[in-house]
Parts: structure tokens; C-alpha cells; sequence
């Protein structure tokens, strides 16, 4: 049986200079977690990943690179979640309400209660990733 793709992106903007940066989020299913979803047959992860932004935000990133691959296996079954770092590309992020809605930037230091644990460690981690980036 083939693997099964899911990738996930933690997507940060900066509004502004007297602003934190922050990182969008969706709510489903009663809790906050990352955007992103299932990679079509023949699909990349990258191209997966743009889609599902397109879909679930209507927002247009650049991925600025992976940075954590999760595999699960249950007998012969594997799924693996690919990670990736992205910046928007568009105005429109400014749209996108702070902390109301469906899809909704928030703090990345200060993330909703309701986040799911797993994301909420993989956002830290991508910070971490980026303010190394930036000091070298």
C-alpha cells in the first residue's frame, strides 16, 4: 500500500515593526491547528501544500523550505506528515482577522488554548528555525 502525504504549513507574517510575528491557524473540529491536508495521487508536498492554502485561506504562500518530517505506521499502512515553513505572498493576509473566524492569525508566542499540542510544538520549532536563519 502507498504512503499516505500529509503536509502541514506553519505559515508566518509580520505586519508590521511594532508588531510580533504571527502564524496562521484553522479552526476545525473545535481546536486550532495548521493548514494543510492530503497530497492528491501524483501530487508533491510542495504543490499540496500551496493548494491547500489556496483552499482552506484563499492565500497564496511561498514555502521557505521543510523542516520536520512525523511517520506513523499501523501495519502496512505508513502516513507522513511533511512540515514546511512558508511566508504569505499576497496583501491579503491582511484581510485575514486576528484571532476571529475559521482561519485567523494569531501571536506565534501566544497561541489560542485550543491549539492542538502536536502543531503548537511544530510552530515553536520553525520559530526556533527562523531566528536562527536570521542571526547568521
Amino acid at each position: 500500500m502507498p504512503d499516505k502525504k500529509i503536509v502541514r504549513g506553519v505559515c508566518v507574517w509580520k505586519p508590521g515593526p511594532n508588531f510580533d510575528e504571527q502564524v496562521l491557524l484553522i479552526y476545525e473540529k473545535s481546536r486550532w491547528g495548521l493548514p494543510g491536508g492530503h497530497a492528491e495521487n501524483g501530487e508533491n508536498a510542495k504543490g499540496a501544500l500551496e493548494r491547500e492554502f489556496e483552499e482552506e485561506a484563499g492565500l497564496a504562500i511561498k514555502i521557505l523550505g521543510q523542516f520536520y518530517v512525523h511517520t506513523t505506521t499501523t501495519g502496512t499502512k505508513t502516513i507522513k506528515e511533511y512540515f514546511f515553513i512558508a511566508v504569505p505572498l499576497e496583501r491579503r493576509a491582511r484581510e485575514i482577522a486576528t484571532g476571529t473566524g475559521n482561519v485567523a492569525w494569531f501571536p506565534i508566542r501566544r497561541l489560542p488554548r485550543r491549539t492542538v499540542r502536536h502543531y503548537e510544538l511544530q510552530v515553536r520549532k520553525a520559530l526556533r528555525l527562523l531566528e536562527e536563519k536570521r542571526q547568521t
